[in-house]
Order: structure tokens, then sequence, then C-alpha cells
């Protein structure tokens, strides 16, 4: 393959995780909402595709990573750089935005999933304070 598709297939790589990260927010909200309601039929569904969508994102940063080595002749943070470097100067700057964006993507969903987190751990902490430590709670008085 020769640098050019390379860089293309890169670029490709970004946009489709830009993409993904859209709907992994919208499967976080989804989860929230479920959780909220305590839906637990929608929990499970939010959270099997929030498993899934999450392997799919990991298997295309290792394909991204790969293929920017590649590229690059470089390793890690460097790696991505040199791409960036290797484009021409009008696609430089665009490329740029791109991946300032999905930052800011990856840190909002990792912002849900810990608010998530807090929610589904609260409620069940409350669930087994009810059902095992208050056991006066129901009592008859």
């Amino acid at each position: 393959m020769s640098v050019r598709r390379e860089c293309v297939a890169f670029l490709e790589l970004v946009r489709d995780d830009q993409t993904d990260f859209q709907a992994m927010r919208e499967l976080l909200q989804a989860q929230f909402d479920a959780a909220l309601r305590h839906d637990p039929v929608r929990v499970t569904a939010a959270c099997e595709s929030i498993s899934a969508l999450t392997e799919r994102i990991a298997q295309r940063g290792h394909e991204r990573l790969a293929l920017a080595r590649r590229i690059s002749g470089s390793d890690g943070h460097a790696a991505y750089e040199m791409v960036q470097q290797a484009l021409p100067q009008g696609v430089r700057a665009t490329v740029k935005q791109w991946y300032a964006d999905l930052q800011g993507m990856v840190a909002e969903c990792q912002r849900l999933n810990a608010r998530n987190c807090d929610l589904l751990m609260s409620q069940y902490d409350i669930m087994q304070r009810v059902l095992n430590d208050e056991v006066h709670t129901y009592a008859p008085a």
C-alpha cells in the first residue's frame, strides 16, 4: 500500500472513531436514563451495546497505531505527529482539529461513564442496605 493510501486509511479510521464516539455518548446517555428509571432490561441492553462498541473502538485504535507506525517509522505518540506532518498542509489543520474533537469526545464519554458508574454503584449500595443491613426497615412496628 502506498503512503498516500495509508494516510487516507488512517484518516478514515479517525473519522470512524468520531462516529463511534458519538454513538458511545448516546449509549451512555441511554444507559443513564435506564438506570434512573430502574429498567434492568434497558440497562443490560445498553451495557452490551457499550461493550461491543468499546471493543470495536479498541480494535480500531490498534489498527490506527499500527498504520501510523508503518507510515512514520516511529512508535507511540510520535507516530501520530509524524503522520500529521506527512499530510499536505491544507489537510494537516483539518486532521489536527479532528484529533482535538476526538479527544474531546473521549473525555466526554469518560465523564459520562464515571457518572453512570457512580449512579449504578449508589443504587446497588442502597439495595444492599435495604435488603441486608437494615432488616428493621420493613419490620412490623
